[in-house]
Parts: C-alpha cells; structure tokens; sequence
C-alpha cells in the first residue's frame, strides 16, 4: 500500500507538472461578465469580522503544511481497514455457506 501511494505521488509530484500541456486546444472563456451577478456585500472581507484576527503559533504553521499529505495518507487508511472488513465478512460468510451445505 506505501508503494502505491508513494507511486502515485510520485506521478502526480514529479511527472504531471513537467508534460508540455501546450498541444491542447483549451478554450479561451471570458468569465469577466459574471462578476455583475455577485453582489458586492457577499465578499469574505466583509462577511468576516475584523475583530477576529488569529495569530497561529510557529509550531502549528509546519503542521498544517503537512496536512496535505497527512489527509490523504489517513483516508488511504480507512479505506484499505473498511476493505480489510469487508472481505473478512465475505470470508465468514463462504465459510457459514459451505457449512450449511
């Protein structure tokens, strides 16, 4: 599972960033005109107060930076226990099967 996901990165780190995606005919979309449609008071700068400011101390900025390797890393993990389950139930109930038969 480490090899996988290590692979897997390593595909996404290192060789998705370097192809010359310029051969591809992407589309040339103008959004500009919707910016009509969004009011002016829904802004985060004005939904968010001004007296709240936070500070976050020096040891938890490097804890959050690793946060995007750590999340992934943690859903790999529940996902390979719920599989781990499931086939152990799959398991137990061939073997109740074979049993009754």
């Amino acid at each position: 599972m480490l090899a996988g996901m290590l692979g897997v990165g390593a595909i996404f780190a290192l060789l998705i960033p370097n192809i010359d995606w310029s051969w591809i005919p992407w589309p040339s979309l103008d959004l500009s005109w919707m910016r009509g449609f969004w009011p002016e008071w829904l802004t985060l700068r004005r939904l968010w107060p001004s007296w709240l400011h936070v500070d976050l101390p020096d040891w938890l900025k490097p804890v959050l930076a690793c946060m995007k390797w750590v999340v992934p890393i943690m859903a790999a993990i529940v996902v390979s226990f719920t599989e781990i389950k499931r086939r152990r139930r799959r398991k137990t109930s061939r073997q109740w099967q074979s049993q009754d038969e």
